[in-house]
């Protein structure tokens, strides 16, 4: 038998941490991820401690870090930032509209949400950083938004959420981390309910001599962000549990420059769906 440290080290913190506040309701702490403890008292004893120590290391360290690191990212920023919708959610528009609550998760500029609320689709927007969140807030006072690390889980009930729109804010994660995340999207959405993704593609890393590999296809960059690159497989396995319903190699210039990425939807079952076929490139 197994444990997951990192998914272990995320139920601990969601109980340590008690009741959040939610979009109109609480954090149901018994929903948390189920986990496999280690039968042998003394193995789980052991795993506990590292889950503990994971969890601080990551709190007192870690998150301190992102949180540096996107506060530097955000400064002197001004309230109409250097990035722009770029279509890719048109087609979903309809789905969008009647699933119910949706949130934009790494929101970042909030141009997603923005440009969402202007379709009388108001997500909540959600971002590790309040500074981006301020900024949002004063372009766009309609759309609630809330503050936390996806790291560390999502605070929603489970089988709360219609959608979740992950706009190129899935590919800052070690790979741990990154099944932990997808599974805690999974968990809040209800059945049927809607992910919307987009993620670094594997052709989009152009590496450069301070780069740092810190396991397969994920760096830490020469200006201290790390950053991940997905193949089409990469993303087939982040999205197990999930219906995927399209995974496209696209071209986008949403920050001014052209930016090779992955483009998913996938919907919660049951089951595990089919998977799509990639379709390359547009």
């Amino acid at each position: 038998m197994w444990y997951d440290s990192r998914c272990w080290s995320t139920a601990v913190e969601r109980w340590l941490s008690g009741r959040r506040r939610t979009i109109g309701n609480r954090v149901n702490v018994n929903s948390v991820p189920w986990v496999q403890i280690p039968f042998s008292p003394l193995k789980a004893l052991g795993g506990l401690h590292s889950a503990f120590l994971l969890f601080w290391l990551r709190t007192a360290r870690g998150l301190k870090a992102d949180l540096e690191y996107w506060r530097q990212f955000y400064e002197g920023e001004e309230d109409c930032p250097p990035a722009r919708y770029d279509g890719w959610l048109d087609n979903w528009l309809e789905a969008l509209g009647v699933c119910g609550t949706v949130v934009d998760l790494g929101c970042g500029y909030g141009v997603d949400s923005v440009f969402l609320a202007g379709k009388g689709i108001v997500p909540v927007a959600c971002d590790l950083s309040e500074r981006a969140l301020q900024a949002l807030r004063r372009r766009a006072p309609q759309v609630p938004v809330h503050a936390f690390d996806m790291a560390q889980g999502l605070p929603f009930d489970s089988g709360a959420l219609g959608a979740v729109i992950a706009d190129l804010s899935l590919h800052y994660f070690d790979w741990q981390t990154t099944c932990c995340i997808a599974k805690e999207i999974l968990r809040v959405l209800r059945p049927g309910g809607l992910l919307l993704c987009r993620v670094n593609a594997l052709e989009e890393y152009r590496p450069c001599q301070g780069d740092i590999q810190l396991e397969a296809n994920f760096y830490r960059t020469q200006n201290g962000g790390d950053k991940r690159f997905f193949s089409g497989e990469d993303v087939r396995r982040m999205l197990e549990g999930f219906r995927l319903e399209e995974l496209e190699l696209r071209t986008t210039e949403k920050y001014g420059a052209l930016k090779r990425c992955w483009m998913a939807a996938a919907r919660k079952e049951n089951g595990a769906g089919r998977m799509a076929p990639e379709r390359m490139p547009r």
